[in-house]
């Protein structure tokens, strides 16, 4: 369904629903109520989700009008302002359900895109980073809880939008795949092997910056340092 058949629909509905009021005296002709409806139904079209369908618009309008009957106390037509209110509070549960829905929907294809193997989206595409739309905080701590993600640090390495979790990522060691990517480019920057560039983040020897915190190295090479007497 497309915007204007979404507003010839809204259009019907608010006639329907303002049938039982007056009109106010300043629209005494056909034409000027005619107008506004119209104005009225073009930016209430905006309040309804792209994907809506003719039931959830007459739903909607009928809860809206029940709701209009129990405030309003005239028997004008009630404002735009009223109307509008209405409509969004008529819009209700179902409206969240959507959300949930969209939002789970959402989600799966996350997934899709972070650990299909194969098809249109794969993960070794993106070289295991998040894609486009499907960057957002929620997603990466949807990951975090089933495991696909270590933490915010590892969300936010593969490109997640974790502007609200930096307190976390500060305190947070890199993961193994984190830190081979950044020998890597260490390496490239030094011109040495990967071996060399770890030897000298490890070490700080022939390193301006001085050795890697032990905070923030993987957990699994801290303990492999460790039983090496490295440290």
């Amino acid at each position: 369904m497309n915007s204007n058949e979404r507003t010839m629909l809204i259009n019907r509905e608010l006639v329907k629903l303002l049938s039982i009021y007056a009109p106010p005296k300043h629209m005494e002709t056909i034409e000027t109520q005619v107008d506004a409806i119209n104005r009225l139904s073009e930016s209430l079209n905006k309040k309804f989700p792209n994907d809506t369908t003719p039931d959830h618009i007459g739903g909607t309008f009928e809860r809206a009008g029940h709701i209009l009957s129990g405030s309003h106390k005239t028997n004008s037509w009630p404002t735009s302002s009223e109307i509008t209110k209405a409509v969004v509070a008529g819009m209700g549960n179902e409206m969240k359900m959507q959300n949930a829905l969209d939002n789970t929907q959402k989600l799966e294809k996350a997934i899709q895109i972070f650990t299909g193997k194969t098809g249109e989206f794969q993960y070794a595409k993106f070289e295991g980073r998040a894609h486009g739309q499907y960057r957002d905080a929620w997603i990466a701590q949807e990951f975090i809880k089933v495991g696909l993600l270590k933490d915010e640090r590892d969300a936010h390495w593969r490109g997640f939008d974790m502007t609200d979790y930096m307190w976390k990522v500060k305190k947070q060691r890199m993961t193994m795949d984190e830190w081979k990517n950044h020998i890597r480019i260490m390496a490239n920057m030094w011109n040495c092997t990967h071996e060399e560039a770890a030897h000298r983040e490890l070490t700080g020897e022939d390193a301006a910056t001085g050795p890697i915190s032990k905070t923030e190295i993987p957990i699994e090479l801290l303990s492999e340092m460790v039983n090496n007497a490295m440290y």
